[in-house]
């Protein structure tokens, strides 16, 4: 069963490729630097923040899965760095940092995941 939101399906432009995905996981931080001090008090330092990192998963025709990972292996190769929005996220920088493509014997379909690292616009 699927909700019906209305929602436009979410869409990853990465230079002329175009990508539908399915699910992605978004995660931004600052690292924080425990610390306790001498007389037994804790003190929290933040550090600088992390960049973004962004996993995409969508589905393709196996039979194009090969082409996908061909396309995305140069940009992988000469880190390339995209400016893209997505679901709406400004994200710059955004590079690749792996892409992986699995399907089935007998399948139709594969799936594409893509691990990507860089930073949100504000």
């Amino acid at each position: 069963m699927t909700l019906d939101t209305g929602r436009k399906p979410l869409i990853l432009q990465l230079g002329g490729l175009t990508l539908d995905i399915s699910d992605y996981t978004m995660k931004t931080e600052v690292p924080v630097l425990h610390d306790t001090l001498c007389d037994g008090s804790p003190e929290y330092r933040l550090l600088a923040a992390l960049p973004c990192l962004l996993r995409l998963t969508g589905t393709v025709l196996q039979t194009e899965g090969g082409t996908y990972l061909a396309a995305l292996q140069s940009a992988l190769r000469t880190h390339r760095q995209f400016e893209t929005e997505f679901d709406g996220v400004s994200f710059t920088g955004l590079q690749i940092t792996s892409a992986e493509c699995s399907g089935t014997d007998h399948g139709r379909s594969a799936e594409l995941t893509l691990n990507m690292i860089g930073g949100i616009a504000l």
